[in-house]
């Protein structure tokens, strides 16, 4: 069951992305122009089809959280709140989310609560990969699972919009896991890939029936393991407060070779986003030249930050190697061994030879 996940870019770098997959992704001047209402939303008047509010990325998002979403019918990009809560609420604070967080496939067509939503409020959820705990007795190790090539995963979900709260809010899929990953969790978000027929077939905003059937084979999660990657990732990620790179980064060193997240891709973007800057000097709305100016200083201040990862890289190699990996560290403070100080080892052989030394009759001397 999907319970918390990351998005590693902010709404700056999210249309590029989405752009990679050949996904169209308007403007909020073109949105409000081609909006597709469904018929329930029909009389919303002003309704916000893209939020105009800078969202930052997030590598521990989690249930109440706002997370990007991506619907069919505006081409778009939104932010919404994790935890449906429909329509006919009558008061949203008091619904409670933490049971609407995920939807389960096979319950589509039999809840009120998503019938509604399945035939006319589809989405995608866009995220970096998601984060899954296996528990052995009372032990629980977070996993991430991940894209290999390191783009976008896209989720299926659904959304609703309280309107004298003027809330919107998404859920996730969850199915049935594969059972390459049942000794991780039985369940799984069904993962969707853009221009496939799963895709296609969900984002269709003319299609508005559904069967139990038609939707468990259209949406059943697969693993493919040249596609997706899992690795065990640090516990600090248990915390909904804590947030940064390193929650995503594998614990064990014999898995950072999995770790898709890579310098040369975000150096790449941060390049595209400067050739954006310069295309989109003679805008004239203030407002958007505000968030055209935010995200040039998020810019350089990401690329100050990768500056300092380049130049601190050989440094913190040769610290790797005197301490040994991650995952060797972890052993040996699980056995309750301390990493050796090479000159108290030294200290200790030179006492023990002298107490060792013997006088002219072969006994040895005592130490005083």
């Amino acid at each position: 069951m999907c319970g918390r996940f990351a998005l590693a870019y902010d709404s700056g770098d999210l249309p590029r992305l989405l752009r990679e997959w050949n996904l169209p992704v308007n403007t909020p001047s073109e949105t409000s122009l081609n909006d597709q209402r469904s018929p329930d939303e029909e009389t919303i008047k002003d309704q916000t089809t893209v939020s105009e509010q800078i969202f930052e990325a997030s590598y521990n998002v989690s249930p109440t959280n706002y997370s990007a979403v991506y619907r069919p019918d505006t081409e778009a990009i939104q932010f919404m709140k994790w935890g449906l809560v429909p329509f006919w609420a009558k008061d949203a604070s008091q619904f409670k989310t933490y049971r609407t967080f995920n939807a389960r496939l096979e319950n589509l067509q039999q809840s009120r609560m998503w019938i509604r939503p399945c035939e006319r409020k589809r989405c995608a959820i866009p995220m970096s990969g998601y984060f899954e705990w296996k528990t052995v007795g009372k032990r629980k190790t977070p996993y991430f699972i991940s894209r290999r090539d390191g783009k976008l995963m896209f989720v299926a979900g659904m959304y609703d919009y309280v309107e004298k709260e003027g809330l919107y809010t998404f859920t996730i899929i969850t199915a049935q896991g594969p059972r390459e990953l049942d000794w991780l969790h039985e369940r799984m978000p069904c993962v969707i890939e853009p221009n496939s027929k799963s895709w296609d077939a969900w984002m269709d905003v003319n299609k508005t029936e559904w069967s139990t059937k038609e939707l468990v084979n259209l949406l059943k999660p697969e693993y493919d393991k040249s596609e997706l990657q899992f690795y065990q990732v640090m516990d600090d990620v248990g915390k909904t407060t804590n947030n940064g790179e390193r929650l995503i980064k594998p614990l064990l060193k014999e898995d950072s070779d999995m770790f898709s997240v890579k310098i040369e891709k975000k150096e790449a973007l941060l390049k595209t986003d400067d050739e954006e800057v310069v295309d989109n000097n003679n805008i004239g709305n203030d407002k958007f030249a505000k968030s055209r100016d935010y995200h040039k200083e998020k810019r350089d201040s990401k690329r100050v930050s990768y500056d300092n990862l380049a130049k601190n890289k050989e440094h913190k190699e040769t610290i790797t190697q005197k301490e040994g990996s991650i995952g060797d560290r972890v052993k040996r403070e699980g056995a309750n061994e301390p990493l050796k100080d090479e000159r108290s080892e030294k200290k200790r052989n030179i006492v023990d030879m002298l107490g060792n030394q013997k006088d002219s009759r072969g006994k040895k001397k005592l130490k005083k």
